[in-house]
């Protein structure tokens, strides 16, 4: 019995042991399920496609309001019905001519009238021009001519005094002159002699220097050798001598060099005063001259000026009066009055500014036009949607960018390109938007107003550095967006700038580079649902 509740004990211990292994497993799996899971990724340069689309409307790229530019005129033919499909230059309403066709007549008449009243005028005129001309290029004026001989003769003059000049500043440069000429020889010789002087008296000191050191040396040798003292007075008189004899060489050098130096100052100062009395005797001479010849040649050459203005000025006012015959105001006004209505005349047919489409036709013949609209002319050969672009989009378009355009109710896909950008934006909702049109040619007619969509061509944005979006997370205002960067082992937090978004991916602009590691929170949200759900079901 005691053998059995024994056995009994054990196996209670054991199942105890067990439930609570168990349960220690269970406590520590559900620890687990519980646990973050983490991702790491890496900070890769990848390509990004994007496609922006708006909404739009349909609308003729051109249309033309037809008015008339005359009033109360009557209409004698509209060449067109409402919906006719017409080109630049078509006629479209014809207005009656009658009366001023009239007007045009008269006026015609009138100019012609005026061109033979003024002929009469000319000839007078002319004929008076033509001979002042004749004169002139004749030299028959016998003004001018006497004006113009005395300019010659002063000017003859003028250039004779100039030779003379140029002759004695010539002789004076090429040594002509003879008192110059015999103080440059006299300057040559004192020259000569002072080189000459130079050369013997250093010759000599030259000789004495050596003699000197001859003496010297023998003097020393005999000295060195124990000579006896007759001999060595004797070397010694010799060498004081020599250098006696030296002293001499260059006393005597010095002197001569200084009388020739001396004379070559006298022989310069002598050609310099020949040299400036040579001047200034020419200038003398010739200064009163130049002064009385240049006041003649002044007063000819302006004596012979005013002779040639007042024959122009009388040659002026000749051809001034005969421009003024030959475009009287009459014959001005007449012509102007003509002009005036021929181009009026135009104004009486209408014709289409442009090709398109008859619209809104609001005349018929016998109408008086007045200042409404006769009608409109659609131009449907090109067609252009108007779309708002937000402010962060815009940077995609530019003039010219190329567009694809879905007409909606056609299924109709065409290309266009942008046409025109806004220069100002519009606010909506916070938010500015900017006008963009964007024009395309369609190749079957279509209505304005018919929904259409314009979306961007697609375009790969190669080799922008991106991450998983859900790497990416905000702070409590969304102003800044951040990033776990894993460096080392290390966490640490770092702020980037982020673009646009795709398939999973968000493009990284600025706060990370290439291969950088990032690490991030899975979304187990949709893991734990269908855990619950399967605890549900058991």
């Amino acid at each position: 019995m005691n053998e059995k509740l024994k056995k009994i004990f054990r196996n209670k211990i054991f199942i105890t042991i067990g439930v609570l292994v168990l349960l220690g497993g269970l406590i520590a799996l559900g620890l687990y399920m519980k646990k973050p899971k983490y991702t790491e990724a890496k900070a890769e340069m990848r390509s990004m496609s994007s496609r922006l689309e708006f909404a739009g409307n349909v609308e003729a790229n051109e249309t033309k309001a037809i008015y008339s530019v005359v009033n109360q005129v009557k209409v004698v033919d509209v060449p067109v019905k409402e919906g006719d499909y017409v080109k630049a230059g078509d006629v479209l309403v014809e207005l009656d001519k009658t009366a001023i066709t009239y007007d045009i007549k008269a006026k015609e008449l009138q100019l012609e009238q005026a061109k033979i009243d003024k002929e009469s005028n000319i000839d007078t005129s002319q004929s008076e021009l033509a001979e002042l001309n004749s004169e002139i290029n004749n030299g028959t004026n016998l003004d001018l001519v006497a004006k113009e001989a005395a300019y010659h003769t002063a000017l003859s003059d003028y250039q004779t005094l100039v030779y003379k000049w140029n002759r004695s500043v010539m002789d004076y440069n090429q040594g002509l002159d003879s008192e110059i000429v015999a103080a440059q020889n006299t300057l040559h010789s004192a020259q000569v002699a002072y080189c000459k002087a130079e050369k013997d008296g250093g010759a000599a000191v030259d000789t004495a220097e050596a003699e000197v050191e001859t003496k010297k040396q023998y003097y020393e040798k005999l000295k060195a050798s124990g000579a006896t003292e007759p001999a060595l007075t004797s070397a010694e008189r010799a060498y004081k001598d020599a250098k006696t004899a030296l002293e001499e060489a260059k006393t005597k050098r010095d002197t001569d060099v200084s009388a020739h130096a001396t004379a070559v100052n006298n022989a310069t100062a002598t050609l310099s005063a020949a040299d400036n009395k040579v001047n200034v005797q020419n200038k003398e001479y010739y200064v009163l001259d130049f002064i009385k010849v240049s006041a003649a040649l002044a007063d000819a050459e302006a004596s012979l000026e005013a002779e040639k203005t007042e024959i122009n000025q009388k040659r002026d006012a000749i051809s001034r009066k005969l421009e003024t015959q030959k475009a009287s105001t009459s014959v001005s006004q007449a012509q102007v009055g003509l002009d005036h209505l021929k181009s009026d005349m135009e104004n009486y047919t209408i014709k289409a500014p442009c090709n398109g489409y008859v619209s809104g036709l609001d005349i018929k013949v016998g109408d008086t036009v007045g200042s409404k609209v006769l009608m409109n002319v659609l131009n449907y050969d090109t067609m252009k949607v108007s779309i708002d672009v937000d402010e962060y989009d815009i940077g995609r378009f530019t003039m010219d960018t190329p567009v694809k355009i879905k007409i909606n109710s056609l299924d109709k896909t065409y290309d266009g390109v942008v046409t025109a950008i806004a220069a100002k934006a519009e606010k909506k909702n916070d938010l500015s938007f900017i006008k963009i049109t964007a024009s395309f040619m369609p190749d079957e007619r279509m209505s304005a107003g018919i929904g259409a969509t314009v979306y961007t061509v697609e375009k790969e944005d190669n080799r922008k550095l991106c991450i998983p979006v859900d790497a990416v997370s905000y702070n409590s205002d969304t102003s800044q967006s951040e990033v776990t960067v894993v460096e080392n082992g290390k966490e640490r937090v770092q702020a980037v700038q982020v673009g646009e978004e795709t398939d999973g991916l968000i493009v990284i602009t600025e706060g990370l580079k290439e291969g950088d590691v990032v690490r991030y929170t899975e979304d187990t949200s949709e893991e734990s649902n269908e855990d619950s759900s399967e605890e549900s079901t058991e």
